[in-house]
């Protein structure tokens, strides 16, 4: 068997990103510079696609775990006026 890896970029279903140039000047987080999943590889697919996150997006944070990035894509970071994308991965065979 295989392993392969998939990354995704999520963001909020109600707000309109539907490619990753929409994504151009919003907030970004990711989980933890020690992160494979959620920093290192997601990192690489953008610079890949010549999108340095450092300056393609607003603003990139680190919140340290998948599960706290997802709660502040729900919770638009506590009402603020702001749009955040994570990475989630599967792993698969």
């Amino acid at each position: 068997h295989n392993s392969s890896y998939h990354g995704y970029i999520i963001a909020r279903k109600d707000k309109a990103f539907k490619s990753l140039d929409s994504l151009q000047s919003k907030r970004f987080a990711f989980v933890d510079k020690q992160s494979a999943s959620g920093y290192v590889y997601p990192r690489a697919m953008l610079l890949e696609q010549g999108k340095q996150p450092e300056r393609f997006f607003s603003e990139t944070i680190f919140l340290g775990s998948h599960n706290r990035v997802i709660e502040a894509v729900l919770d638009l970071l506590g009402g603020a006026a702001c749009w955040i994308v994570l990475t989630i991965i599967e792993f698969g065979c």
